[in-house]
C-alpha cells in the first residue's frame, strides 16, 4: 500500500472516530463537549454529517433557530435527503407550538393585569 492510501485511511478512521465520540458525548448529555468537537477548533462543521449532528445538538440545547438554519443550508446541498427534510419539518412544528404558547401566555398575563387594574380601581373608587 502507498503512503497516500495509508494517510487517506487514517483520516477516514479519525473522522469516523470523531463523529462516534461526538454522538456518544451528545447522547450522554455532554452537549457542549460534543458541540466543541464538531466545531473543529473554531472552523465549524466541515461535512453534511457534522452539520446534521450539530443541528441535533442545537435542538437538544433549545437553540431551535440555529438548528433550523443548519438543516435549511444542508438541504440546499442535499435536497433529496428525507432525514433532513423530516427533521426540519418536525422542528417547524415545534417552533409553531412555541409561538402559540407564547401568544397564550401573553394573553393570560395581559388579562391578569387588566383584572388587577380593575380591582385596584374599584378599591380606589370606594
Amino acid at each position: 500500500m502507498s503512503d497516500k492510501h495509508d494517510v487517506k485511511l487514517l483520516r477516514s478512521f479519525s473522522y469516523k472516530l470523531k463523529i462516534a465520540r461526538a454522538v456518544e458525548l451528545a447522547s450522554s448529555g455532554a452537549l457542549e463537549n460534543a458541540e466543541n468537537l464538531i466545531m473543529n477548533k473554531g472552523f465549524g462543521p466541515q461535512t453534511i454529517e457534522e452539520n446534521d449532528l450539530l443541528a441535533r445538538i442545537y435542538v437538544q440545547q433549545g437553540r431551535y433557530y440555529e438548528a433550523q438554519k443548519i438543516w435549511s443550508a444542508v438541504l440546499n446541498v442535499d435536497p433529496q435527503n428525507e432525514s433532513f427534510r423530516n427533521a426540519l419539518d418536525s422542528l417547524d412544528k415545534v417552533l409553531a407550538e412555541l409561538k402559540n404558547r407564547r401568544k397564550v401566555k401573553f394573553i393570560a398575563v395581559n388579562i391578569g393585569l387588566i383584572i388587577i387594574t380593575i380591582i385596584s380601581l374599584n378599591l380606589l373608587i370606594k
